[in-house]
């Protein structure tokens, strides 16, 4: 069986699984896409060469589908950040308008109220969760650089991608560093069909930052969680009023 997503408490896997399916996004059928991301995909694996640089996944594979996902990039910004002027991958932007209206130099957090998430993009394959060498620095942990990235510039979204694997964090959660939803491009692209790929394209695309659908999922997932964890609260309650009517009936029988 293949997983088309890794749901890792972001959202409720629930509502992923059951709701999802009948929103007006993946109405909207992704079959053009899946080809075109497949053509990517094929012409990208053939070349890619034994230790590839992160600027080589970026260029032939990370840009391209950034492309294909009708993203507005603002590439290897300068961000103030409390560590001094830090450079994340990218800056996603509605339009190019958008980026048109930033100001020249170094990008403040007030700047970037029309950003739509930060993007961080890491060598192909390299692990997402693990440091790199002994010195735990922020470009060490690419889970922690993206976290800090979004604090930083007021992102409410984060992607984080090693050009196989995608995840998305949310502002809320990010910090916790293990709250993501992951998809596997690679898996998805060989062995996968268009609907499947309506899990990555449609959580993913742009529009899905601009129209809120990432919002909405977001919050019924919280909703439909509050409501499964109210349910034995409720059952609680009913339990316990059932139990002093039958106290109550029988205090009122004579001894």
């Amino acid at each position: 069986m293949l997983f088309t997503f890794h749901n890792q408490r972001l959202f409720s896997d629930h509502y992923l699984n059951e709701r999802v399916p009948a929103s007006a996004e993946f109405a909207t059928d992704p079959t053009l896409p899946f080809a075109e991301a497949q053509e990517l995909w094929a012409a990208y694996s053939a070349t890619r060469k034994t230790g590839e640089k992160e600027g080589e996944t970026e260029a032939n594979w990370i840009r391209p589908i950034l492309t294909l996902l009708g993203h507005h990039a603002k590439p290897v910004p300068s961000l103030q950040t409390p560590q001094g002027v830090k450079e994340p991958d990218y800056i996603l932007f509605p339009d190019e308008a958008a980026i048109g209206r930033l100001p020249d130099g170094t990008l403040h957090e007030r700047d970037l109220g029309e950003a739509l998430a930060i993007c961080e993009a890491k060598r192909w394959n390299r692990p997402l969760d693990q440091t790199k060498g002994k010195k735990n620095g922020l470009s060490d942990n690419p889970t922690l650089q993206t976290d800090f990235y979004m604090r930083h510039s007021g992102a409410t979204w984060g992607i984080l991608t090693n050009g196989r694997k995608w995840r998305l964090y949310h502002a809320d959660s990010s910090k916790y560093l293990d709250r993501y939803y992951e998809v596997d491009l690679q898996l998805l692209l060989e062995e996968g069909n268009a609907q499947q790929f309506g899990y990555f394209y449609h959580f993913f695309h742009r529009s899905a930052f601009t129209n809120g659908f990432l919002a909405r999922v977001l919050t019924k997932s919280r909703e439909y969680e509050r409501g499964v964890g109210a349910q034995p609260q409720r059952a609680g309650v009913r339990r316990a009023a059932r139990t002093r009517t039958r106290l109550s009936r029988l205090s009122r029988q004579p001894l």
